[in-house]
């Protein structure tokens, strides 16, 4: 398990593992949420080297979505990491970011690198709660 900074409420490991794609794009679920998403993509664009286009839509390999759960509160999250893409939901764009900052955690710390570096962008697959 990764070494998570705060730790999360809850962590569940599953099966396999999600790779970043060259192809990947992000995906959000409304206009609001745009700015998280092109902060998300302008993280790791530097170390991967890859485009990561950020649209409007539900779909995505990176999905930035609000949900009405109101158990999250303003800045909790719900992140699952699934070998085909990963969902990041917030009831607000604070758990948002609170999530992406989570995500970033979970790749590999060459990601953090501001220029381009060997992959591969390989995000063990889990399901995580938290409640700042």
């Amino acid at each position: 398990m990764h070494t998570l900074i705060p730790a999360p409420s809850s962590f569940s490991p599953l099966q396999g593992q999600f790779t970043l794609a060259p192809n990947a794009h992000i995906g959000v679920s409304s206009e609001p949420l745009l700015p998280l998403g092109e902060f998300l993509a302008a993280c790791l664009r530097p170390a991967t080297g890859f485009s990561l286009p950020v649209e409007v839509s539900g779909e995505g390999d990176i999905c930035l979505a609000l949900g009405s759960d109101p158990t999250l509160e303003r800045e909790g999250y719900r992140l699952e990491v699934q070998p085909d893409r990963v969902v990041l939901v917030a009831a607000q764009p604070a758990g948002i970011f609170n999530a992406i900052q989570t995500l970033r955690q979970l790749l590999p710390p060459a990601v953090e690198a501001r220029t381009r570096q060997p992959g591969p962008w390989t995000i063990p697959a889990c399901s995580i709660r938290d409640l700042p």
